[in-house]
């Protein structure tokens, strides 16, 4: 493998990743207000209506889906990846503060993850299959930051 496409594969998927984490928190979002149905499988411990109804589906103190914010999230880390993209294909440097504030964005939203993924285990005592891969997503995207931080 050459240099050139060990530099563009990582942002390639970090593009995809943010493409399918926008579609799926959007999913999300859009059922939160039935507006789409919810499907997912319901068992005594996988059960998506339970965790993505409860009082922690949403911003506290408002209506508004906590899902919105994983849309915002992957929107926000979609356009980094862009950015990292375009200079990778280009081959021109990209900005010195793309990756480590990238890995600053992954990190926070990987704590708010294990804060999620808490109440659904926890609390909840059941999980949500989609908002277990917006969570995948989230700690893939936060590998591929540090390794692209740890290569700058």
């Amino acid at each position: 493998m050459d240099q050139r496409s060990q530099t563009v594969w990582e942002p390639l998927a970090l593009v995809g990743i943010a493409v399918a984490g926008v579609a799926i928190a959007g999913y999300l979002t859009a059922t939160h207000s039935n507006a789409l149905p919810l499907i997912c499988s319901i068992n005594s411990v996988v059960n998506c209506a339970s965790v993505t109804h409860s009082a922690y589906s949403v911003i506290p103190g408002t209506s508004i889906p906590i899902s919105i914010l994983g849309v915002a999230w992957f929107v926000v880390s979609g356009l980094m990846s862009l950015t990292a993209l375009r200079a990778a294909s280009s081959r021109t440097p990209e900005p010195a503060w793309l990756r480590p504030v990238h890995l600053l964005w992954a990190t926070l939203a990987l704590i708010f993850v294990l804060y999620l993924v808490y109440i659904e285990i926890v609390v909840l005592h059941q999980i949500c299959e989609w908002c277990t891969v917006v969570h995948l997503l989230v700690v893939v995207t936060f590998v591929l930051a540090l390794l692209r931080l740890q290569r700058a």
